[in-house]
């Protein structure tokens, strides 16, 4: 097995280096806990560079000989002090009450495993809540429905439905409805990015309202035209005009009074 790579001093790399560290002791079959503790800190001090190994020289110099940490277990604990993020955890958990799905389900599982790691000793509820919880809306409704037991389970879920509603999005629309109405989203919108085009639906009904309108207007058309051809003139006593509108009407001549 290769020797593991060198540690620069970057503190959100010692988690990860230091775990190689281990793999490679147990790959060597040195015994870093006991027998093997004082060479196996002497290959890890080997190891340092950068400002990790900055630090080294400093401590070096500045701690009495017989205070030297040269264990293993005593040096990593001064490098966890000196290097390890501060608060890990807590910023971890805070990244994912932020950390919502933006592309497919499979993105934002590999993000949420990534970060999830860094939470030590996190229960099983606490990450299948979250990971629920940041998934997009129409995503969210129908996994919480399913009530899955576990965060492979909520993936497995999710990734079905996202297939589903890719191949037919009407299929779960009447979750998407219930959801809204039921639990508010993380990012303080509604995702409608898979819903399919509402207004679409409106065009319909429209249409028909304005053929009724049509017909209703060429139905008073010719009703009023049938009433014309029944109205009588009183002036010449012909049909199809009032007799303020007589063509037949005579002319009468005004006579002036004395």
């Amino acid at each position: 097995m290769p020797a593991p790579e060198t540690f620069d001093g970057k503190p959100e790399k010692l988690r990860d280096w230091l775990f190689q560290v281990t793999l490679y002791f147990n790959a060597c079959r040195l015994d870093y806990e006991d027998s093997d503790a004082e060479y196996c800190g002497s290959l890890m001090a080997s190891m340092l560079r950068g400002n990790a190994l900055l630090w080294l020289r400093w401590y070096t110099v500045s701690t009495p000989q017989n205070q030297l940490a040269t264990k293993y277990a005593d040096l990593k604990a001064l490098l966890e002090k000196q290097f390890a993020v501060i608060d890990e955890a807590r910023n971890a958990r805070d990244k994912l009450k932020t950390l919502v799905q933006t592309k497919n389900v499979s993105a934002y599982m590999q993000a949420f495993e990534a970060v999830a790691l860094q939470i030590v000793g996190a229960s099983e509820d606490e990450l299948l809540h979250s990971f629920i919880w940041g998934l997009k809306d129409r995503l969210k409704g129908e996994v919480r429905l399913r009530e899955p037991k576990n965060l492979t389970e909520a993936a497995k879920v999710a990734m079905d439905v996202e297939e589903r509603i890719r191949d037919n999005p009407f299929r779960v629309q009447h979750v998407h409805r219930f959801y809204d109405k039921q639990f508010p989203s993380r990012n303080g919108r509604n995702d409608r990015a898979l819903q399919p085009n509402r207004a679409v639906q409106h065009v319909p009904m429209e249409l028909d309202a304005a053929n009724l309108q049509g017909k209703k207007a060429n139905t008073n058309n010719t009703r009023k035209q049938h009433d014309m051809s029944q109205v009588k003139c009183f002036a010449c006593g012909q049909f199809g005009h009032y007799k303020r509108n007589c063509p037949n009407r005579p002319v009468s001549s005004s006579v002036p009074k004395n």
